[in-house]
């Protein structure tokens, strides 16, 4: 079989565990994967897709500052998350165009139903206001969340994202305040780059009993993850969320059956923390 080519395109990426998950990934379906990192912004974005395809990639993974974009006019199909959220981080190319897809959605989905997390009429959070942010929304709103307020710095770039929720979920109240304790939330997300996962800011302290989901990862768990496993919460960190999505994404571009996803995704999960000191 032809390798598979893939790449992640963002900025900045020299953080990027991606290149190893594929690696983990290749190994254990048997399949050649070329994986690349195309540092990029928004304004070069169209450039480098059209790059990629015409370098015979089968698609890319997206991370900040593009998952918007990606989810917008750049597409000619997305799934569902990927039109309500206005968020897209997965892309495969397609004889119609370029398909965009919410991987991050279904990762955090799976997450929160492998551990039999409901939150039907309860309160939620999210802390930022960007792709992430929104996509973790629709993920909270269709776990049956009640009300999910967005954390911002400015509240008013949550109001989007707020708009096309409210309109998917109208059994659910959105809204957006400054930053600030999220006062009886039964789950917590942490959207933003930079934050709660420094040591020492958190703008909180997790409660035992609440679901605390962190997007950003480091080898060994954020300050967030840390300090919300002490304190007895149900923790969901970036680097499972990494794994699951990474794991969709190569479905997506042919490297392996649907079948065979929770099979990867377990022991992909397993030898990357091994490999990063996780």
């Amino acid at each position: 079989m032809p390798p598979i080519k893939a790449g992640l395109i963002g900025l900045p990426l020299s953080r990027s565990l991606s290149p190893q998950l594929f690696a983990v990934l290749a190994g254990l379906c048997g399949r050649e994967i070329e994986y690349s990192l195309w540092e990029c912004g928004t304004a070069k974005f169209h450039e480098a897709a059209a790059k990629a395809r015409a370098e015979g990639w089968s698609g890319f993974n997206v991370t900040l500052p593009d998952k918007q974009l990606l989810a917008g006019e750049i597409s000619s199909k997305k799934d569902r998350a990927a039109a309500i959220a206005g968020s897209a981080n997965c892309a495969r190319f397609t004889p119609e165009g370029l398909e965009a897809r919410n991987t991050d959605a279904s990762a955090l989905a799976a997450a929160m139903l492998d551990r039999g997390m409901d939150l039907t009429g309860k309160k939620a959070a999210v802390y930022g206001s960007g792709g992430s942010a929104s996509t973790s929304a629709y993920v909270l709103a269709s776990a049956g969340a009640a009300n999910v307020t967005f954390y911002a710095r400015d509240p008013g770039r949550a109001g989007p994202a707020a708009a096309r929720l409210s309109a998917a979920f109208p059994g659910a109240v959105f809204s957006a305040e400054p930053f600030g304790p999220p006062a009886g939330a039964a789950a917590v997300v942490n959207a933003t780059p930079i934050g709660m996962y420094e040591d020492g800011h958190l703008p909180f302290e997790p409660e035992r009993g609440q679901i605390c989901v962190d997007w950003p990862y480091s080898p060994g768990g954020t300050f967030f993850t840390r300090r919300a496993k002490e304190l007895g919460a149900h923790v969901i960190d970036g680097m499972e969320l990494l794994v699951r999505q990474g794991a969709l994404s190569l479905f997506l571009w042919g490297g392996c059956r649907e079948s065979e996803i929770a099979d990867l995704t377990r022991e992909a999960r397993k030898l990357l923390r091994e490999r990063t000191g996780g």
